[in-house]
């Protein structure tokens, strides 16, 4: 790592300079897009048993309402496949690790888990993310909007 602690930079896979919080979606010297390391979007990959989609959907958005009152929660989509309504994807973006850490603590995860549990056809697979664009947190938040 170079630079400071507001703005250090690493070098990525491929060789491509990342930035530290403070610089996400910037250019770093030589053109290298700089992308905020403390940020973490992660999408979750959910296959449902056939005919428990409505059911899996209901429980899904009383989790992800509640997670958007979570602090370091900045945004939690639920997606619906259009081809195959039996996947489902959640995307769940986080101010930085510890708050999606924080996220599977909460009472409210714990029951949308144990109540989902059996309406999934095979384990949840999850990928995580470093956000390149937009820059920053402000612009990834969601205000409490009609839903």
């Amino acid at each position: 790592m170079v630079g400071t602690m507001s703005g250090a930079l690493r070098r990525a896979p491929g060789g491509t300079e990342c930035r530290a919080p403070g610089g996400a979606g910037r250019r770093a010297p030589g053109g290298a897009v700089r992308q905020d390391l403390a940020m973490l979007i992660v999408h979750v990959h959910v296959r449902v048993r056939p005919g428990r989609a409505a059911d899996f959907l209901a429980a899904t958005l009383v989790n992800a309402r509640t997670s958007l009152g979570e602090p370091g929660v900045l945004r939690f989509d639920v997606i619906q496949d259009n081809d195959d309504p039996d996947h489902v994807v959640l995307v769940e973006v986080y101010r930085d690790a510890d708050a999606a850490a924080a996220h599977k603590q909460e009472p409210h995860y714990a029951t949308w888990r144990d109540t989902v549990a059996d309406m999934m056809a095979e384990p949840r697979a999850s990928a995580k993310f470093s956000a390149i664009f937009p820059a920053g947190p402000d612009h990834w938040a969601v205000g409490a909007g009609p839903g």
